[in-house]
């Protein structure tokens, strides 16, 4: 989802990860492989109310789903996101997103 992409005044929003045991893929390398799953549905308010800025609501729902593979090298990671549902883009690869993610373990 980017930033400002939809607006609710009412919203929910679920998440589900599961994350399995650490692989060992080579030397020194043992990532957490976790399976995401995300979807959020939402509102707005006196719709009135907001003229002259076009904006999308979460009605119709936002879904993605993705793996992520968190602690590669010293708390770098990768993630990949796929994009779905009625508010997916018409191209395939505007609907995927690659990040580096990077994981602070304080030690609790």
């Amino acid at each position: 989802m980017y930033f400002n992409e939809f607006f609710s005044s009412k919203y929910f929003s679920f998440q589900a990860r599961h994350t399995f045991n650490k692989v060992k893929l080579a030397y020194k390398i043992k990532p957490k492989i976790s399976v995401v799953s995300r979807f959020a549905f939402g509102s707005m308010d006196q719709p009135e109310n907001h003229l002259n800025f076009t904006y999308n609501t979460l009605e119709k729902g936002f879904f993605e789903s993705g793996i992520e593979m968190n602690q590669i090298y010293q708390g770098f990671g990768l993630t990949g996101f796929f994009r779905y549902g009625p508010y997916a883009f018409s191209k395939i690869e505007d609907n995927i997103s690659i990040k580096i993610s990077y994981v602070l373990d304080l030690g609790f």
